[in-house]
């Protein structure tokens, strides 16, 4: 073997081994800040040669404080918040100025918006999803708030983990409608260069039907947002640790030729709801479920007689981001997607909103099934909302439901059940179960102001999405006045 031989097997060697650690280190969990950056650039190299440019974002995480306080700031309506939920924020330059970045952007038929990190660490419920934001009428702006398909969550997730611990884990999101540009992202980041997994890649086509009106095209292209929800993480340091410095990259990324002709990725196939489970069917212990709330209700309403309660009477919107963008049904109010999340039901009377006065004899009692216990939902939650504004200002999820029912019924089935009193004050007979909605018009709602009661019913992990509304027993609310 002659020393040009040698030189060139050693070369060889040497690149395998530099191939070899590559993968080796970027197949860990998870990925650390110095990793991401290297990741980074290398992607944006790669994506150069393939003929590609990016534009680089951010993920903002904003704490349920600082989206009322967006909301108040700009007068905008905040679209039934949920207190309980983080929302983090996909944001772009506005314009291209860097010193202001953008909640809402426009995006090219053959772009992608591309998300490169790690997920969150464990908790209830994370959800990654795009939406329109609002789109043009002869020139005037219509808000629609309307997603775009299915949420890739904590039980849907490609990650660099197994299909049941998907927290803490490295993962690719590429929202786009072009083959094109989905393969060449895929082909930069599985480059020996970079050697990301192909296992971790999740792509998010956008659809083709209802139209979306892609593009840049100013007051005719529509808007575009992308959101993340976070519920209830097991450590609320690590959580928080996770919000302050995500670990994660955003970019767009685009066709140096601007005008290249797309190649659709086809209509993304929503996920059926509904596992054939349903609570209204549930034996446990020999006991029904269904007659263990009856029993509840009435021991409710034995508790605080004289008084007879009023029903509220509860609506299930099985409206979500599709028949948004195709047309609001007649009966339903102009905005009334509120950015849906199709990982949930939402239960509510809105319709109905009541004013809530400072007077003890007037109160709400809300109850139900704890769905969290009966294995239908990963967790539950009830929220207090302002009519008008849809500020949600008082959240109570299942976390708290333990031991709630017992002042009301024996039932045997009371511990999958619970009972919470929503009033202007609580005495300490009413606690740790009560509830105040404060008349401070920044953190309440003021006496003048008509609130009302929303359900939210996330993810059945077996199904990958929402319950079945026909599958849930629902819950209920009385007032008392």
């Amino acid at each position: 073997m002659n020393w040009i031989t040698k030189k060139l097997l050693f070369k060889g060697l040497f690149l395998l081994a530099i191939i070899f650690l590559t993968q080796k280190i970027f197949a860990q969990d998870p990925y650390t800040p110095l990793q991401l950056q290297f990741i980074k650039n290398q992607m944006i190299s790669q994506l150069d040669t393939l003929g590609y440019d990016v534009l680089e974002g951010m993920l903002s995480y904003l704490s349920p404080e600082e989206s009322e306080a967006l909301c108040a700031q700009f007068g905008w309506n905040c679209q039934a918040n949920n207190p309980t939920t983080p929302y983090g924020l996909f944001l772009f330059p506005h314009q291209g100025d860097d010193s202001y970045q953008a909640m809402h952007w426009k995006l090219a038929k053959n772009e992608a918006v591309v998300f490169v990190g790690v997920t969150p660490p464990k908790c209830r419920y994370y959800g990654i999803v795009p939406y329109i934001w609002s789109r043009y009428e002869d020139g005037n702006e219509i808000n629609l708030f309307a997603s775009l398909g299915d949420t890739y969550n904590n039980g849907t997730m490609n990650t660099s983990g197994p299909n049941y611990d998907t927290f803490s884990k490295n993962s690719v999101i590429i929202m786009t409608r072009d083959w094109d540009t989905d393969t060449a992202i895929r082909q930069a980041l599985t480059h020996p260069d970079i050697g990301l997994s192909p296992n971790i890649f999740n792509t998010y086509g956008l659809p083709i039907t209802p139209a979306l009106r892609m593009g840049y095209i100013r007051n005719v292209s529509d808007n575009f947002a992308a959101f993340t929800r976070l519920a209830l993480f097991e450590d609320e340091e690590v959580g928080q640790s996770y919000m302050d410095n995500p670990p994660a990259f955003i970019m767009k990324v685009r066709p140096k030729n601007r005008f290249r002709a797309t190649v659709p990725l086809g209509q993304p196939i929503l996920r059926p709801a509904g596992s054939g489970k349903r609570e209204q069917d549930m034996m446990i212990n020999g006991y029904s479920l269904q007659e263990a709330l009856e029993s509840l209700e009435q021991g409710i309403r034995d508790y605080y007689a004289p008084q007879i309660p009023t029903e509220m009477p509860l609506r299930i919107d099985d409206i979500f981001g599709f028949e948004c963008i195709e047309g609001i049904p007649p009966d339903i109010p102009p905005f009334r997607c509120l950015f849906d999340n199709r990982d949930t039901i939402y239960n509510h009377h809105l319709f109905d909103p009541v004013l809530l006065p400072d007077e003890p004899s007037t109160f709400f009692m809300v109850y139900g099934i704890n769905h969290a216990k009966t294995g239908k939902v990963t967790y539950h939650n009830v929220s207090i909302n302002e009519f008008g504004t849809d500020r949600g200002v008082v959240s109570i999820d299942d976390r708290f439901f333990d031991g709630s029912a017992n002042k009301y019924t024996d039932h045997p089935l009371k511990d999958y059940l619970y009972a919470m009193r929503i009033s202007r004050t609580c005495s300490d007979e009413d606690a740790p179960f009560c509830y105040q909605v404060s008349s401070d018009p920044e953190s309440g709602i003021t006496l003048e102001r008509s609130l009302y009661v929303m359900f939210r019913y996330y993810l059945e992990l077996t199904t990958g999405t929402r319950p079945a509304e026909d599958e849930i027993i629902s819950d209920r609310v009385l007032l008392f006045d």
